[in-house]
C-alpha cells in the first residue's frame, strides 16, 4: 500500500495567528540596498558558460546537468 501525500498549505489555509506574525515581521524588517549587487551598477560584458552576458541583462542559460 503506498503513502498518502502530505497535502501543502498555501497561505490562506495558515492559522490566523501565524498569517499576523508573519505580517508584523515582515513590518518590522528593513531592506538594505547593496549597490554591487545591482544589475546597473558598473559591469563590463562577461562571458559565462560560452555565452555573453551583457550589462543590465537577465539571462536564462541551459546547462547540461548530466554531462556522462
Amino acid at each position: 500500500m503506498g503513502r498518502k501525500k502530505r497535502t501543502v498549505r498555501v497561505a490562506h489555509e495558515l492559522p490566523k495567528s501565524r498569517r499576523k506574525s508573519i505580517a508584523k515581521a515582515l513590518e518590522e524588517h528593513t531592506s538594505e540596498t547593496k549597490e554591487e549587487w545591482d544589475r546597473g551598477s558598473e559591469w563590463k560584458e562577461i562571458r559565462f558558460f560560452r555565452k555573453r552576458v551583457k550589462v543590465g541583462e537577465m539571462r536564462t542559460i541551459m546547462m547540461p546537468l548530466l554531462d556522462v
